[in-house]
């Protein structure tokens, strides 16, 4: 039998054994000192509790000398053990020390569900009281009572440490812990598969219950000092947002939305047409929730995707493109504002073209649909020399259209048939006889448009007054001056030209028709009116 004492002021808190420490090796001297006074307190009990009557005197001087010399020796009576390690018969300075360095030793393993991070009892603010644990073990023998019940208990005597807790130190350190095991709550969320919107599921998040792990530990310190081991009380923390049905269903009306691009050629008079639908949405549109209680649906295009499936859509015959970072902007403004329809224009990029045999600046042009200055401006190093094989630029046609392209409306005129067709909304409006340029001063073929209005123009170079003038070109891209369409014109105020000549080249690069026609014609055609002159 061996006898286990606590002891406890009311600045600590008792605790259990710690049990299973490694007895430690002892030293010969040590050994030899300990044995002696081992032996002289065994033989000072042996006569107190077994003597005989006849030498009660002797026992009764014995004893009492054995008392004094027990109660001034540093000695701790054999067999007295704290939290497993053996500092019977040892001095008090010498158990202090080997109490000491098994303390610091000691390891204490924070458990949660996913993580266990070891850490000193020191650190939860767990202090071993040395001196007041030295002290109970000095105090055992030192009464008769005690003797007595140490020796009924086979000179065997169990202590428990003396520990002291620093609850400020303990909640500090969990304070700064926190972050190891705190987990942040993710909200529900949704996303687009396959273009289908999903709901991400709310998870719940958590954290260290600090409260309630230090009343743990102080409830239970002898069991965590023993075992090594502190369970952390974890609490949940609820994501701000478990619903998102509103969410789903408004993205799930954008995804629904379909909106077809019209894209216009003006150069060839050609019309395309595109659908951008939920295929494409469902790649492209990038949704997100705004971060608070109650959040409301975002959404971003993605311009690569929608990049991507017009670069396909407009791979264009001939050099021609559509402006794909102007055309985006407008397709997330349709989906923001529910257009279902985006109009662009296709644009032609300037090409390279070889000298044939026979070509002159002027046939390029012409036959290219460009004044010849123009074609010159793009090629300032040539000059007016060309050599067969010589490689040159044409211009892109975009450079005779400066305006807003009017789509539903186009003047077409040919030269050969010196005709001028007039349609609207790809119907033909009207049909009249024209005058085009004469040999030396030519018409020149290409697609224009309508860019300014004039009553009645005045022509200093030819001293002509043009009634109805509408310009469409200039004959050189530094010229002041433009080429039109315009009526029968007059000359010093009084006489009118060419009102027999209507049907034939006649003019000086100019388009003439009738003035009644011309008339009409300027009420119609805004500026930005396509008029293409055919050969």
């Amino acid at each position: 039998m061996s006898i286990k004492q606590n002891w406890a002021s009311a600045a600590t808190i008792p605790s259990r054994v710690i049990r299973g420490f490694p007895r430690p090796n002892r030293s010969p001297a040590y050994q030899e000192e300990r044995s002696r006074g081992a032996s002289w307190i065994r033989g000072l009990l042996w006569l107190l509790v077994g003597g005989g009557l006849g030498t009660l005197i002797a026992v009764i001087l014995f004893l009492a000398v054995g008392l004094v010399f027990l109660h001034q020796s540093d000695l701790i009576i054999p067999g007295v053990t704290v939290s497993g390690i053996d500092i019977g018969g040892l001095p008090q300075g010498e158990a202090m020390i080997r109490l000491e360095q098994r303390w610091q030793q000691q390891s204490i393993t924070l458990n949660s569900s996913n993580q266990a991070i070891p850490v000193t009892p020191a650190a939860l603010g767990i202090m071993l009281d040395l001196p007041a644990t030295i002290q109970a073990a000095h105090r055992q023998g030192r009464s008769p009572v005690m003797l007595r019940e140490w020796w009924e208990a086979n000179q065997q005597i169990e202590l428990s440490p003396v520990w002291r807790l620093d609850l400020a130190q303990t909640e500090q350190y969990l304070t700064d812990l926190t972050p190891e095991f705190a987990v942040a709550p993710t909200s529900a969320d949704i996303r687009v598969m396959a273009g289908q919107v999903e709901v991400v599921p709310a998870i719940a998040g958590q954290t260290i219950n600090i409260p309630s792990t230090v009343a743990d530990l102080r409830q239970n310190m002898a069991n965590v000092i023993a075992n090594g081991t502190l369970s952390i009380a974890l609490q949940p923390i609820q994501p701000a947002v478990t619903d998102v049905s509103d969410a789903v269903e408004q993205a799930n009306q954008l995804l629904a939305k379909q909106i077809t691009v019209e894209a216009y050629d003006p150069i060839l008079d050609e019309r395309l047409s595109w659908t951008l639908d939920r295929a494409l949405w469902g790649q492209a549109i990038e949704f997100d929730l705004t971060a608070d209680n109650q959040p409301k649906l975002v959404w971003e295009l993605d311009s690569s995707h929608i990049e991507r499936f017009l670069t396909k859509q407009a791979a264009l015959s001939t050099p021609r493109h559509v402006n794909i970072e102007m055309l985006t902007g407008n397709v997330v403004e349709a989906l923001s504002n529910d257009l279902p329809t985006i109009h662009t224009r296709i644009y032609h990029n300037s090409y390279p073209y070889q000298v044939q045999a026979g070509d002159t600046i002027s046939s390029i042009a012409y036959q290219h649909g460009f004044p010849y200055p123009w074609v010159q401006n793009a090629n300032p190093e040539i000059g007016n020399n060309l050599t067969v094989g010589q490689m040159i630029t044409i211009p892109s046609a975009d450079m005779l259209l400066p305006l807003p392209i009017v789509a539903h409306k186009r003047i077409v005129v040919s030269i050969s048939e010196q005709k001028m067709w007039v349609y609207e909304d790809g119907a033909e409006k009207w049909l009249w006889e024209a005058s085009t340029g004469i040999a030396s001063s030519p018409t020149s073929p290409g697609i224009f448009q309508i860019q300014t209005h004039q009553e009645n123009a005045y022509a200093e170079n030819w001293n002509l007054w043009m009634p109805y003038f509408m310009g469409i070109y200039r004959a050189a891209p530094y010229a002041d001056f433009m080429n039109g369409i315009h009526g029968f014109p007059s000359r010093d105020g009084a006489q009118l030209l060419w009102t027999n000549n209507l049907g034939g080249p006649v003019t000086y690069g100019c388009i003439l028709i009738s003035s009644e026609n011309a008339e009409q014609l300027f009420s119609w055609a805004e500026a930005g009116v396509i008029v293409e002159i055919q050969p």
